[in-house]
């Protein structure tokens, strides 16, 4: 039985390994389909997740809220985030009453895109729902709540910061209490998942088994890489989420530096002598005519033998 169950293993990694993402050829974002985020700096970490959307085809989707405001949400090292949710209540009155529209909330610094918007609206119509939030096996902020959780398949508890569905059925969530702008955000949408009316009567699912979601925090061992143009792929569920979540602590933030090194389509390590980077030509600038004046600096550490002591 192991032997067999090993073959199935090598056999899935192997396929899963064969399958290639490539850029759409043009912008390929429906008409239907929006996707917020909330920022308040156009940093590095910004700008890697408008590229990941960039190169899917996705950034005309984007809307981005509360660039070069003040962060009003607390300290997000602790619970806090309200204004998030305050956020997307106010952005999201004018696409509330629009049926068909599918309305997608990511966080945006720790956050890339896998896959473009064709598979991600695939993966969420067949699950048959009107909501789905992202999963993990944290619960957090409220640990007391961890029996008040519906048993599903995967992983148990909701993660706030990536979710997709009908714009009517946000709206309704965005208005189910008021709360602070310093209010846990992942605690307001832990509420409204664990009322049991609300959820059977708005379909929420959670993406239990990562088909669209993947959180980093305590699960890297479940991920093969694949590296060069293949597609990162959960084997403990046999999955290919379509967008990764750098979640938690700070080591899980470098986790998904180091994997934003590779995806989506930056560097293949695998293509000639040396790898091939996609990147090193984008948003190159033309300096032959005013080269800028570099200082280099040049710091050599080391211990005076006698001799040079001498000299």
């Amino acid at each position: 039985m192991a032997f067999k169950l090993t073959i199935c293993c090598l056999i899935v990694e192997l396929a899963f390994s064969l399958i290639e993402v490539h850029p759409p050829d043009q912008d390929s974002s429906p008409k239907n389909f929006i996707i917020f985020t909330v920022a308040s700096e156009n940093n590095d970490a910004y700008q890697r997740y408008v590229r990941s959307l960039r190169h899917f085809g996705m950034d005309n989707s984007l809307i981005t809220l509360g660039m070069n405001q003040e962060w009003k949400g607390g300290d997000m090292r602790k619970a806090g985030g309200g204004y998030k949710v305050n956020l997307l209540k106010e952005a999201m009155k004018e696409y509330k009453d629009e049926q068909d529209l599918i309305v997608m909330f990511t966080d945006s610094y720790d956050v890339i895109f896998l896959t473009d918007i064709n598979e991600i609206l695939d993966k969420f119509y067949k699950t048959g729902a009107n909501f789905v939030i992202s999963a993990e096996d944290w619960i957090w902020p409220d640990r007391s709540l961890k029996s008040q959780y519906p048993k599903i398949e995967g992983k148990q508890y909701l993660c706030s910061g990536l979710m997709i569905g009908y714009a009517e059925t946000f709206w309704e969530i965005l208005n189910y209490k008021e709360i602070s702008n310093t209010y846990d955000d992942q605690l307001y949408y832990t509420h409204v998942y664990l009322d049991s009316d609300f959820r059977t009567k708005h379909k929420l699912q959670l993406d239990g088994t990562t088909e669209l979601f993947h959180n980093l925090h305590g699960t890297l061992e479940e991920l093969n890489m694949g590296y060069g143009n293949q597609r990162i792929s959960n084997l403990k569920y046999g999955t290919m989420p379509a967008v990764l979540h750098g979640n938690g602590p700070m080591h899980v933030k470098l986790d998904l530096n180091r994997i934003s090194n590779y995806y989506p389509h930056v560097f293949n390590p695998t293509a000639g002598e040396f790898g091939e980077c996609y990147t090193c030509n984008e948003d190159r600038i033309d300096v032959t005519e005013n080269p800028p004046v570099i200082l280099t600096n040049l710091y050599v550490k080391g211990t005076r033998s006698s001799r040079s002591r001498d000299l």
